[in-house]
């Protein structure tokens, strides 16, 4: 490969972190797995008569009359030592799961539970009555025995399971087989009926219920009685009065979704009053509220929602009794359980996924949560992803693969080397990699919905689980998701970075045995060698070269053990044909993945994990780059020590010295078509290179050198959008169609053109530089993007 055609391939490869604007080739349905500890029959479950029990308790800012209590998860097998106490963050709410120990049911109490938890998650998630009534109608069969979701979630008062609860809000109102009502609590001891739509219901079952009123068909949960009734006098805003009983005909036969109590209802709406004849009414009120919403308490907006506390006071004769007992706080914990049920599926997963790559990784402690960060993908809009654990892990497979191949193939040039290193770390051979370790399936691809949640224990109409499980590779199943190369590839690096955030040698060690479980064949190489042939020249010569080596020792605050190294550093590769020392073209290759490495830990180990996921990213792609590369080599006079023998490179040189041009600035400014050759960004990576190998692979000595040519480096305040992403913001927050892209590249020249179309009109920018095809690209989107910013203004 020609040394022009190597950069130009090199300079794309290192741009790579930029979706692709070609097509995908890869794109197939994928498993999405599911926990086998979840997974079973309920007939078995609920013979099992021994269960692994965990309490889950949430803490956080909540009213006093809706702190939600704590719940007990019952399971057929231990969960494992993650589980042994957990803790996560759920949109504000703290969210702690410590194992409870072992406990005994009977069949009977599975089948209360079961009963219990479908009926009041089903009336939570759905609030349609028809799917509430089909669910609770099915809930007094006989278990199946076919495979499904299985695990019970108990109320519990003060830890211990709130039994009195559970049996009566999940039995039926009227016993069939003794022909008794069973509408007042076994603890009553003077029961008072109080008429509701279902029938007489005692005041100690409507104390703390879930009703339904069929005129506006809403679910309301009920905290008490108030003292008023149909007919009391109320006084409205406009200084009127109405009774209750006229009040509440005007509400429920007109204004179905208002929610406010002192309203004005002038004479005429009352005028016209149509079928609600309310014949109790001196039936105390019902003080109700509405239910809480089921939310996905991970998206990345979610915010929780106050209780409204205007709803209208309902006489008991207008309402369906649907669960009863069952208090606001009970309610209030149950909307958050679809959430904390999917974060647990995720982290089961992700232990099972460490499980799999075998006892050599089992060795390191990795938490199931960073393993799951690695696994979540932007699409599943969570406040966090696997982004900024990528570009670490990207990074660390481009420098152990680039030292594993300088250190193997002495005798290869650079372009070849940068060629094998493109082959190893393209996403096709991650892509394949992860597919042979069946990996894919971990892969959290997709946004959670609530309303797809499974309900555990719910069955369809005819008697089966309301979902269907596959077993694929030994692993349960409920569908696939279609999920691209490009993301696979991605998901692999995360995992990298995940295993790096253990931090140090050990958490090195951990990214490298991962890279070797998938079956990548590499190695670390420590105190590595670089056979040069070195050829000595006149006394002159070599006087001239030992000063350029002390000045830039001076200059690097480092004393090379091996001066040698730092000449192959500085001599270009035209500069062999005179016969001193081979080029630097391959500590160049070394230097460049070491950099690139150490900066991107830098910046990890700086701002994350409280940094959102692209600032890595960002900060990452502004400092590791030829343009800020060559920037600082001219800054910090590098150019001076070159030794090189082209003509036209004389002449550069020159012009650089005599052209007054100020590089004292930062260097991340710098965007392509700046006119600074490749070669002097080579020089700072050749140098990293020479320090790397003198100092037997210490990554510390290079950065210690190499900060002082690269400062100041971006930070959070400093950093600039990318173009390319705030580009594609723009055009979805103005529902433009996605930005389109092409490039050409020409003689090290690239052109790219950036074409936006707005009702109907293209709106393009094209631009041209020496730069990498991407780098050129953020050119021509930054120049669309200021033309459709000004578009807007006029």
């Amino acid at each position: 490969m020609a040394p022009a055609a190597a950069d130009a391939q090199e300079e794309d490869a290192r741009c790579e972190d930029e979706p692709s604007t070609s097509g995908d080739g890869y794109q197939h349905d994928q498993p999405v797995y599911f926990p086998e500890e979840l997974v079973g029959d309920w007939l078995s479950f609920s013979r099992l008569g021994l269960y692994y029990s965990y309490t889950i308790l949430l803490r956080g800012c909540f009213d006093k009359a809706t702190a939600p209590t704590d719940i007990i998860l019952a399971v057929r097998c231990d969960l494992g030592p993650e589980f042994i106490c957990n803790s996560f963050d759920m949109g504000g709410v703290q969210v702690t799961i410590q194992y409870a120990g072992i406990i005994h049911l009977n069949e009977q109490q599975v089948n209360f539970a079961r009963r219990f938890q479908t009926t009041i998650l089903s009336l939570l998630i759905s609030k349609d009555h028809l799917e509430v009534s089909d669910a609770i109608k099915g809930l007094h069969d006989e278990l199946q025995a076919s495979v499904g979701v299985v695990y019970l979630l108990l109320p519990s008062i003060s830890g211990k399971i709130d039994w009195c609860k559970i049996k009566f809000s999940s039995s039926p109102a009227y016993d069939e087989a003794t022909g008794k009502n069973v509408r007042h609590s076994h603890a009553c001891e003077d029961a008072h009926l109080v008429q509701t739509k279902d029938g007489l219901f005692c005041t100690c079952m409507l104390q703390n219920c879930v009703v339904y009123t069929p005129q506006d068909k809403i679910f309301h949960s009920v905290t008490g009685f108030v003292d008023l009734d149909a007919n009391n006098i109320w006084h409205l805003e406009d200084g009127s009065t109405i009774s209750s009983r006229k009040y509440l005909k005007t509400r429920y036969s007109f204004f179905l979704s208002w929610k406010f109590r002192f309203i004005h209802v002038c004479s005429y709406f009352v005028c016209f009053i149509h079928g609600l004849n309310l014949t109790c009414e001196t039936q105390r009120l019902l003080a109700p509220s509405e239910l809480l919403p089921v939310q996905n308490c991970f998206h990345k907006s979610y915010k929780r929602e106050p209780r409204d506390t205007n709803a209208v006071e309902l006489p008991p004769e207008l309402c369906k009794v649907v669960m009863a007992p069952v208090s606001a706080n009970t309610l209030c914990i149950f909307t958050f359980v679809p959430s904390i049920m999917y974060r647990i599926q995720c982290l089961l997963l992700s232990v099972k996924l460490k499980i799999q790559l075998g006892p050599t990784m089992q060795q390191f402690n990795i938490k199931a949560l960073k393993i799951m960060e690695a696994l979540t993908t932007k699409a599943c809009q969570e406040a966090f992803s696997l982004e900024s654990l990528e570009t670490l892990g990207d990074s660390f497979l481009k420098y152990v693969t680039s030292q594993h191949l300088f250190s193997k193939h002495m005798d290869l040039r650079e372009d070849v080397l940068t060629d094998r290193r493109i082959s190893l770390v393209s996403n096709t051979n991650l892509c394949q990699l992860a597919c042979s370790r069946k990996l894919v399936g971990y892969i959290r691809g997709e946004e959670f919905k609530t309303k797809c949640w499974i309900i555990p224990g719910l069955y369809d109409k005819r008697g089966n689980s309301n979902f269907s499980f596959q077993c694929t590779n030994n692993m349960y199943s409920l569908k696939k998701i279609s999920i691209t190369s490009d993301t696979i590839a991605d998901t692999v690096e995360a995992l990298i970075g995940a295993c790096l955030s253990l931090g140090g040698e050990h958490g090195e060690l951990a990214a490298f045995h991962f890279i070797k479980s998938l079956g990548m064949d590499i190695e670390l190489h420590i105190g590595m060698n670089d056979e040069r042939k070195l050829i000595t020249k006149s006394g002159n010569i070599e006087e001239s070269i030992n000063a350029r080596c002390s000045d830039l020792e001076a200059m690097l605050g480092y004393v090379f053990n091996d001066r040698l190294l730092l000449v192959e550093a500085l001599a270009h590769g035209s500069y062999k044909t005179v016969g001193t020392t081979a080029c630097n073209q391959r500590l160049e290759f070394l230097g460049d993945s070491i950099l690139d490495y150490i900066i991107t830990v830098h910046f990890f180990k700086l701002y994350y994990p409280d940094c959102t996921p692209g600032l890595l990213t960002d900060l990452r792609r502004a400092s590791v780059n030829n343009h800020c590369y060559a920037h600082a080599s001219v800054k910090n006079g590098l150019h001076k020590y070159i030794l090189y023998s082209d003509k036209q490179m004389v002449k550069t040189i020159n012009d650089l010295e005599n052209s007054g041009r100020s590089f004292s600035g930062p260097s991340h400014g710098i965007e392509p078509g700046s006119g600074l050759p490749k070669y002097l960004a080579d020089l700072i990576e050749s140098i990293a290179g020479a320090i790397y190998l003198d100092s037997r692979c210490n990554k510390e000595e290079v950065w210690r050198a190499m900060k002082r040519l690269l400062e100041p480096l971006p930070t959070s305040d400093t950093m600039e959008c990318d173009p390319l992403t705030e580009l594609k913001e723009l055009c979805e927050q103005r529902s433009y169609l996605p930005p389109l892209y092409s490039t050409t590249r020409k003689d090290g020249v690239t052109t790219a053109v950036a074409e936006v179309q707005v009702a109907g009109t293209q709106h393009y920018a094209i631009r041209t530089g020496i730069g990498c095809n991407k780098d050129v690209t953020r050119v021509a989107a930054k120049a669309l993007l200021q033309d459709l910013k000004a578009l807007t203004l006029s």
